[in-house]
């Protein structure tokens, strides 16, 4: 789990540095090169973090794996989920996640305002 913690860190870190070269030194790279590396550094992140949160839910490998729970969220009730979910920076989440939906709820609050959706799982 910690090498792909730091694995996850280490590529938020190149995207970061990719943001700063594109706006320091305007020209070095074509902009279509810049986003397909962008988009490739999230293809990696999406998959080490399916099995961040894999490593979560099932626990440890040399334990006796459990069936996967489902994953809930909390987020604007006002628009598509998949706009509501990549609000954040470079498309990043911006959203908490509870292991029930019943959780998920009460933190809602409001369901006015927001709606719960299932982000993992079955």
């Amino acid at each position: 789990m910690k090498e792909l913690l730091e694995q996850y860190k280490r590529i938020q870190a190149m995207k970061e540095s990719l943001s700063h070269v594109r706006s320091d030194i305007p020209g070095l790279v074509s902009d279509e090169a810049i986003q397909l590396i962008n988009d490739q550094l999230n293809v990696r992140l999406d998959s080490l973090a399916h099995q961040i949160v894999r490593l979560i839910q099932n626990g440890p490998p040399d334990e006796p794996q459990p069936i996967c729970k489902p994953l809930w969220a909390v987020i604007a009730a006002g628009e598509p989920d998949s706009k509501a979910r990549a609000r954040g920076m470079f498309g990043g989440a911006k959203y908490q996640l509870f292991f029930t939906k019943e959780d998920a709820i009460k933190h809602a609050g409001n369901l006015d305002e927001f709606k719960v959706v299932q982000v993992w799982g079955e």
